[in-house]
């Protein structure tokens, strides 16, 4: 007989087919270990969980996704926080063209802002924490992105839950209502064979 148990022990499928949806740079293989380990987890039962479980990898990836589209567009801006800090230090134009040359790369210039940010007390820590600031509305654009995909993730999540939680239930009341009848057709077969024990001078079989 199949128990709630049995259902919550069954052994992970496969993953269907799917069609992974990357941007350029991203890798193949990083999404397929996704996709393996939080099968793994979920172990889908059925078609429908197979479905919802496609939903939570690629829900999950594009969190990630946003997370690291942060992380590089602050990077990549980090001359704006940077000619913010060298303007005070340099002067504005000067600080302005110093800041351009570092962003392209100059062996001279980098060289020059480690030297003016150390003799200031600072560091590119300071640089980034301007350069989140002078970004600040579209780091926020990236928040609000990023918590609507851990929302939606979220709610698959809980959607794989409920789905187990009401299937197994119905299997619950399922298996024991089959239970019941056995136990109960085990009582009418008893009773169809039980001696009634007669009255003093009654006839066998006639009860009080």
């Amino acid at each position: 007989m199949t128990t709630a148990s049995d259902v919550a022990a069954a052994p992970a499928r496969p993953p269907r087919a799917v069609h992974r949806l990357l941007f350029a740079g991203e890798h193949g293989a990083t999404y397929d270990s996704l996709l393996r380990r939080v099968s793994e987890t979920i172990k889908p039962a059925d078609l429908l969980e197979e479905v919802w479980l496609q939903d939570v990898v690629d829900l999950s990836w594009e969190v990630e996704r946003l997370r690291h589209s942060k992380a590089e567009f602050l990077n990549s801006s980090a001359h704006r926080g940077l000619r913010k800090v060298l303007e005070p230090l340099l002067g504005g134009k000067q600080g302005q063209d110093l800041a351009a040359q570092w962003a392209a790369h100059n062996p001279k210039a980098r060289k020059l802002v480690a030297g003016t940010l150390a003799a200031a007390g600072m560091s590119m820590s300071t640089v980034m924490a301007h350069t989140l600031a002078e970004a600040l509305d579209e780091v926020e654009r990236f928040e609000r992105l990023t918590a609507a995909a851990e929302l939606r993730r979220n709610a698959m999540i809980r959607e794989i839950a409920g789905y187990r939680s009401v299937f197994a239930g119905l299997l619950q009341r399922a298996t024991a209502d089959v239970h019941g009848a056995e136990v109960h057709g085990a009582e009418v077969q008893d009773a169809d064979f039980k001696v009634i024990a007669s009255r003093p001078g009654a006839p066998a079989g006639v009860s009080a």
